[in-house]
């Protein structure tokens, strides 16, 4: 059963505080023994993440580094072949082998398509594999990614606090777009929120979950469980460089939401961005143009 370990611990902790006469040493002991019991049970969770790859792998080195140090475990599962048969770059495949070997890659797995699912249905399956792969490893907080999302890692830790301390099994957070360029920012909220940490044990799988609090992706919903609590986390944000890309024509027409991809190309491009800092260093690894 999934549980709040935190919420027993500060129990103990404060009844075993009860014992001490003097205040200020009562409190005192109380605070620094809480503390101490949450980042040592943060740490001593795994926390996993699991990208889905076929298009887009220019990015995946600069996104990964922007959350390694911070997550014990990192898969790939990716395909050859979109859900429509278009073949990937053939660089695609070198260059997940060459992120395995500098160890930012722990496991790698090939996902082949078939043309007579559909392609929602196929994306499911496919991070459900990267969740199964995951459950393996030992991991207890999992998120499925894209290869053209980015997060702070400073923000990554505090959240994974937050979490612990208050027995969050499925979060959420609000999404930063960007333009074609990752030194473009969308001047718009985004109505969609991105899956963030879920805690997961050996029963969990990726399915429609009715219960969500926020509209997120379909194929990367969480299952229900008994005891689950939801919450959309206020401090972080995921940053969507949906389009940035150096074939961006490629993912519009293989994607699983191809329709709302086209539709979202024409819209994006009529809409006013602001200047920004190359803030995750992608041009260190995908030369786009100024």
């Amino acid at each position: 059963m999934i549980g709040n370990k935190y919420g027993f611990l500060r129990l103990i902790i404060r009844l075993r505080a009860l014992t001490i006469f003097n205040k200020v040493k009562r409190d005192k002991y109380r605070d620094e023994n809480t503390k101490t019991a949450l980042d040592k049970l943060v740490k001593n969770y795994k926390w996993g993440v699991s990208y889905s790859v076929f298009d887009g792998h220019e990015l995946l080195e600069a996104s990964i580094r922007c959350i390694r140090k911070h997550v014990d475990y990192v898969n790939v599962v990716y395909q050859t072949k979109s859900w429509y048969g278009t073949p990937a770059d053939d660089d695609m495949l070198p260059t997940l082998k060459k992120l395995v070997k500098s160890g930012l890659i722990d496991e790698l797995i090939e996902y082949h398509a078939d043309p007579n699912i559909t392609a929602w249905v196929q994306e499911r399956n496919k991070r459900n594999i990267g969740l199964r792969a995951a459950q393996r490893a030992g991991v207890n907080y999992f998120m499925t990614m894209d290869t053209d999302e980015f997060y702070d890692g400073t923000e990554i830790d505090s959240m994974k606090n937050c979490i612990v301390k208050n027995g969050i099994t499925h979060s959420f957070c609000n999404v930063i777009v960007y333009g074609i360029k990752p030194t473009e920012r969308v001047l718009y909220s985004s109505s969609c929120y991105a899956p963030f940490f879920a805690k997961i044990d050996k029963r969990s799988c990726l399915k429609y979950n009715k219960h969500i609090p926020a509209l997120i992706d379909p194929t990367r919903q969480i299952a229900h469980h008994m005891f689950s609590r939801y919450y959309v986390l206020p401090v972080i944000n995921m940053h969507h460089m949906s389009f940035v890309r150096k074939n961006i024509y490629k993912k519009l027409k293989n994607s699983s939401s191809k329709e709302l991809h086209d539709m979202q190309l024409k819209q994006i491009k009529a809409l006013k961005t602001v200047k920004v800092q190359d803030t995750f260093n992608i041009k260190k690894w995908f030369k786009y143009e100024d």
